[in-house]
């Protein structure tokens, strides 16, 4: 998956995960080295996302500012050269909209049961995961089965720890 940057000539560059949902306008810095960045979606929900870009250390996130589920302000203090900064972070921010913003998509194949406790667990833990099933069928093993399409947002590693423990526990019991 790769994230998109177009370099624009009209002071500004745009850059977008590659499904074009989450979407970064960056002005040229001011001379104080500050940037007043527009996004294209809530930051109140992807704070993780803010705490990155903090964590760049050229760049200090000033203010961050939701306004409604599709517009977010990002206030940026350029710690270098405003130069230097919007280059770097023309560099770095593909990485972190990758990490923290993209949806990833994965195809399952489980039993009904595993499946309802594994959206259990999800919603319980509040996980930004959408589970998507198919039709319920009967597997060579007699096991009713269903296909499952799971969206999963950002970083998948709490989804991976919960699918893990789903499925220990589910093993256990049988």
């Amino acid at each position: 998956m790769q994230t998109t940057t177009e370099r624009q000539s009209r002071g500004f560059a745009t850059i977008s995960t590659p499904d074009g949902r989450h979407r970064i306008w960056l002005p040229r810095p001011t001379e104080a080295g500050r940037i007043f960045a527009s996004c294209s979606f809530a930051l109140a929900g992807h704070m993780d996302f803010v705490d990155g870009i903090d964590r760049l250390g050229y760049v200090r996130v000033e203010r961050a500012e939701t306004s409604d589920d599709n517009y977010s302000r990002l206030d940026l203090s350029c710690q270098d050269g405003p130069a230097l900064c919007l280059e770097r972070l023309m560099e770095d921010l593909p990485g972190l909209m990758e990490e923290h913003l993209a949806t990833k998509r994965r195809e399952l194949a489980m039993s009904s049961r595993l499946l309802d406790a594994l959206a259990a667990e999800v919603e319980r833990e509040h996980l930004p995961v959408s589970i998507r099933r198919g039709t319920p069928y009967t597997d060579e093993n007699g096991t009713e089965t269903v296909d499952a399409v799971v969206e999963l947002r950002g970083a998948d590693s709490d989804f991976n720890a919960v699918l893990s423990r789903v499925v220990n526990r589910y093993i256990q019991q049988k």
